[in-house]
Formats: structure tokens, C-alpha cells, sequence
């Protein structure tokens, strides 16, 4: 049993962590925002929460518009946190990163993940860094806000939406991360992705037919010459959302080799057409 300090449980991927990590026999402390606020840190309270603390898993993540922000709650309090664990005896760091996180990627969300994960790895704990591709369950705030699109008559997408992605499902990651608590980490690096490579329209059409239970959508082509003028201001207006980086990351694709994926999971990961079917 892991006594486990799991930060990011109030968003979706960690609450469904928490729920599988304790059904499981561990002892998950769930800190809330106010408790651990990465962009204030608080070291003397970091330093009580870690008191009995073996493992720390941290999902916590951030789409902004300031890098400056991105790169403290990815890259500078994670390290700091991770520096006081070495001094209170933690043994062990799981990182909820994101796949194609690079130093050298042209969005700074990627960026900033990258940036963390490769500061952790060299932190002095047991490293293993989960990079999952789009994620797939509802509640998620993605998934929700694309079907609530996809409800419109018509869909406008960059590129007619000819993305390439291998989307997860969220019990899939979460099982993976639950048997990665049983191993030795060893600075793994793991990416997450479905079995199934879709386009972005094709994967839209999915939900659109098969959640919705709607006809197929009509996709108009967003030409790309035309959508950057304005992502300035819908990088304010949505925070980071929708912004330059987001079509930076569809442009690079959510695609991976998942062999290493597959064998934490035991199984083969499920594909769009299967995990659409059910929550």
C-alpha cells in the first residue's frame, strides 16, 4: 500500500485517480488549491503535507495565455515541491505530462511540460514521466465543450480537421498509473495513446454519431491564413484554450508508439470506435 500525496485531484484526471488509487488499498491525501497553490507556493506548507508521504503523483495542468505561468505551475513549483520531498524522504514522483512535450516544441505548453518533466527526472526521486494523448471520458472539460460544438448544425476546423490523434481513454490511463505505483519507476517515459490513429474530423464525427446519436456533422474548412489574425484575441477572451498553442499541438499531432503503454496495461488500450460507447 502507498501512502500517496496526489496533487491535481480535483481536476478529471485525478479525480478518477483518487477513486481507483483508494479502491485499490492506498492511502491517497488529496490537497486542495488553496492548500498547495502553484502559482503562491507555500513551502511550510508543502513541507507538512509531505509528512508520511511515499509517493507523489502530480496531474496538475494548465492552459494559459502568459507563459510565465505555465512555466511555474509545470516547471518551477514542481521542483521546489520536489526538492523539499528529497529532504522529507519521498521516494517517489509519478508526472502527468502530455505527449509531444519537448524543450524545443513551438508551443510553450508543451514547452513548459517538458521542461518539468526533464527538472523532475534529474530531482533525485524515482522518476516516471506518463505523457497521455487526448483524453477520452466525460466530465472532461475538452470532451464537453467539443460535444456541445458538435451539436451545431455545422463545425468550422483548421485544416478541415485532418489532424492526426490517437485519443486515450481515461479508465485506460488511470489503470496504467494505478499498476506504475506497483514498479520501480526508473525514470520511465511512457506515452499514453489509444489503439486507434483517427483524424480530429473523423473522431469528431464519432462522438457527434455515436454519443449525440446525431447524423454526420458538416465540416467546414477554417483556412489557417484566416484563424491566426484572430488568435491573439481568443487567446485572452478563452485563456489559452483556443489559442496559437492549441494549433500548434493539433498541427504536431497526438500520436505514439503505445507498446510501452500497452504492457503496463496488460491489454491492448481501447480504440475511439469501443470507448465512445460508454462514459
Amino acid at each position: 500500500m502507498a501512502e500517496v500525496l496526489l496533487l491535481g485531484a480535483n481536476g478529471f484526471v485525478g479525480r478518477r485517480l483518487t477513486t481507483a488509487l483508494r479502491q485499490k488499498g492506498n492511502r491517497v491525501d488529496t490537497p486542495s488549491h488553496r492548500d498547495i497553490d502553484f502559482e503562491n507556493f507555500n513551502k511550510g506548507r508543502v513541507e507538512y503535507l509531505l509528512e508520511g508521504c511515499d509517493t507523489i503523483i502530480n496531474c496538475v495542468g494548465v492552459m494559459h495565455r502568459n507563459p510565465a505561468i505555465l512555466n511555474k505551475v509545470h516547471y518551477e513549483t514542481p521542483l521546489k515541491i520536489a526538492e523539499i520531498a528529497v529532504k522529507k524522504g519521498v521516494k517517489r514522483w509519478i508526472q502527468i505530462s502530455a505527449l509531444g512535450a519537448t524543450e524545443n516544441s513551438k508551443s510553450e505548453f508543451l514547452k513548459s511540460k517538458a521542461k518539468g518533466d526533464n527538472a523532475l527526472c534529474d530531482s533525485g526521486l524515482d522518476v516516471a514521466v506518463v505523457r497521455p494523448s487526448i483524453i477520452y471520458g466525460r466530465n472532461s472539460r475538452f470532451i464537453e465543450s467539443l460535444l456541445k460544438m458538435l451539436n451545431l448544425p455545422f463545425v468550422a476546423l483548421p485544416n478541415n480537421g485532418e489532424y492526426k490523434i490517437q485519443p486515450v481513454h481515461i479508465d485506460d490511463l488511470v489503470a496504467a498509473i494505478g499498476n506504475l505505483l506497483e514498479q520501480q519507476l526508473a525514470g520511465q517515459v511512457i506515452d499514453c495513446t489509444g489503439s486507434e490513429e483517427v483524424t480530429f474530423a473523423h473522431f469528431c464525427q464519432i462522438l457527434r454519431e455515436k454519443v449525440l446519436g446525431k447524423p454526420a456533422i458538416k465540416i467546414v474548412n477554417l483556412p489557417e491564413k484566416g484563424l491566426k489574425p484572430i488568435l491573439p484575441m481568443t487567446n485572452i477572451l478563452t485563456n489559452g484554450f483556443v489559442s496559437s498553442d492549441s494549433l500548434q499541438m493539433l498541427e504536431h499531432g497526438s500520436c505514439a508508439d503505445n507498446s510501452l503503454f500497452r504492457e503496463l496495461l496488460g491489454k491492448d488500450p481501447q480504440g475511439v470506435e469501443e470507448f465512445v460507447l460508454y462514459n
